[in-house]
């Protein structure tokens, strides 16, 4: 026989015991995984993505990771990331999301300290996680009790939580130059009628100077990033409201429906109709 005693006083991961609230979990295999997410982010809930195979490029807080099977990705709210199948290498995900999350050394609804980098290789704990994973994902499937349900998700994050205290390899900041300045600015206004010349006018810049500093720190062509974050939002809003195609199209800065929806067809490869009945099959 073997017998295992615990720890009399446990380590409290929880701020005053302050437990949170599951928003989803979901499964995402080789076919919806083929889809892009543009760059967004989660403004009250943090997430979290094991990645059980194939492999995908995220682009997260400016900085680019690859995840693979074994993997876990963090996302903080507030955080902005995009991510995209690796091409010929289908990737199926298990994800988690949770609201009013206080986890000690962390801020408000986060998942990992800010001096950790958000891509963790589980390594030998990655069998223990995907099953965790898995019992959550089936509980809610299976319509198993609220409380339950609450147990599996405090047990599934404190896992991770230790996981990334253990694997998690140091965040390195990007340092701020004009090209995040740049990108700052669009963050916080891409919703807005936005053109080369007026906001090399707000920052003060050569409009062919702005373009290339941004392009080089990012990427991605001023006005094509403007894109990706308004796709990117208009997913979010797809997914997790019900406000119709035309209302979300105002809200994020197409005032042509019509327009926006060729625009969102460009870049995602459906429909915003199609795109939201695609993930509501998907949560369901």
């Amino acid at each position: 026989m073997l017998q295992f005693f615990v720890r009399r006083e446990p380590k409290i991961s929880f701020v005053k015991r302050k437990m949170p609230r599951l928003a989803y979990v979901c499964r995402v295999d080789g076919r919806h995984g083929q889809v892009p997410r543009a760059m967004h982010l989660h403004e009250e809930r943090a997430e979290a993505v094991l990645v059980l195979q194939g492999s995908g490029s995220y682009n997260i807080a400016e900085k680019q990771y690859t995840a693979q099977a074994g993997d876990v990705l963090f996302f903080n709210s507030g955080v902005l990331h995009d991510e995209t199948a690796v091409e010929d290498r289908d990737i199926v995900t298990l994800c988690i999301a949770v609201q009013g999350l206080e986890l000690h050394g962390c801020r408000r609804n986060a998942l990992l300290p800010e001096n950790i980098a958000p891509l963790v290789h589980l390594g030998e704990d990655f069998s223990s996680v995907e099953r965790m994973f898995s019992l959550l994902v089936d509980s809610v499937a299976r319509h198993e009790p609220a409380e339950l349900l609450e147990y599996l998700t405090q047990a599934l994050i404190v896992k991770l939580a230790d996981c990334a205290s253990r694997h998690g390899e140091p965040f390195v900041p990007i340092k701020e130059d004009l090209g995040l300045r740049i990108k700052d600015y669009i963050d916080a206004h891409y919703c807005e009628q936005l053109a080369l010349p007026q906001m090399a006018g707000v920052l003060g810049i050569n409009a062919y100077y702005l373009a290339h500093a941004f392009k080089e720190k990012t990427g991605y062509a001023p006005m094509q990033y403007v894109t990706r974050r308004r796709i990117g939002e208009a997913q979010n809003q797809l997914i997790n409201t019900e406000r119709s195609i035309t209302e979300i199209a105002m809200h994020c800065g197409y005032n042509n429906s019509n327009y926006f929806q060729r625009v969102f067809h460009t870049v995602v490869g459906m429909s915003p109709g199609q795109y939201r009945k695609y993930w509501i099959e998907e949560m369901e």
